[in-house]
């Protein structure tokens, strides 16, 4: 693939954003996040430049590692204080999230500060054989154990339509994202 070259030395094609119509995809490292203080600083000042810039109308994240994980005894507490604010601040729409080999997803129930409701939507999800079961929690709307998935994204101006299918091609899950004075709302 020929990614884009405009995340941080050492992450290039690893860590990125890129600019498609109304929406900014931005994808994070959460691999090397943890390993090197130098790179996890630089990834989140790299990162809150981007989102504090952002002017599009829509805001994707992508990472390896789920801010709320599905797994029983997986807790990602450093990567959630290091980006959840940042997410919360810059009102990312959507952040998708593999790492855990199941499905959920979660936005009216996610942990907010001041009886807040987040803006954004959290879906954690995995596409490849290895599979596992879910841990429910508290932040999930919708979850499945041992179901490969694979996704499709449809946006118009105001809303954000996520569709997981089966592998079957069954659909699994489906969600829209309606927009209006910067607040998102979900609907089923």
């Amino acid at each position: 693939f020929n990614l884009p070259l405009n995340g941080i030395d050492g992450l290039k094609e690893t860590s990125y954003y890129i600019d498609i119509n109304d929406v900014k995809f931005v994808v994070v490292n959460t691999e090397l996040l943890e390993e090197y203080e130098s790179i996890k600083q630089n990834q989140l000042k790299w990162l809150q430049a981007i989102l504090s810039a952002n002017t599009q109308k829509w805001t994707i994240l992508v990472m390896h590692h789920p801010i709320y994980s599905t797994k029983k005894n997986r807790d990602n507490k450093e990567l959630r204080e290091l980006i959840k604010p940042l997410i919360d601040r810059y009102n990312v729409d959507l952040v998708l999230q593999g790492h855990d080999h199941t499905y959920a997803r979660g936005k009216d129930k996610i942990p907010m500060e001041d009886n807040k409701i987040s803006n954004a939507t959290y879906v954690v999800t995995v596409s490849g054989p290895k599979l596992s079961e879910v841990l429910r929690a508290d932040w999930m709307d919708k979850s499945y154990s041992f179901t490969q998935l694979f996704h499709a994204v449809e946006i118009t101006d105001n809303e954000l339509t996520f569709s997981a299918y089966k592998s079957s091609g069954e659909l699994a899950d489906k969600f829209v994202i309606s927009k209006s004075n910067g607040i998102n709302t979900i609907i089923e």
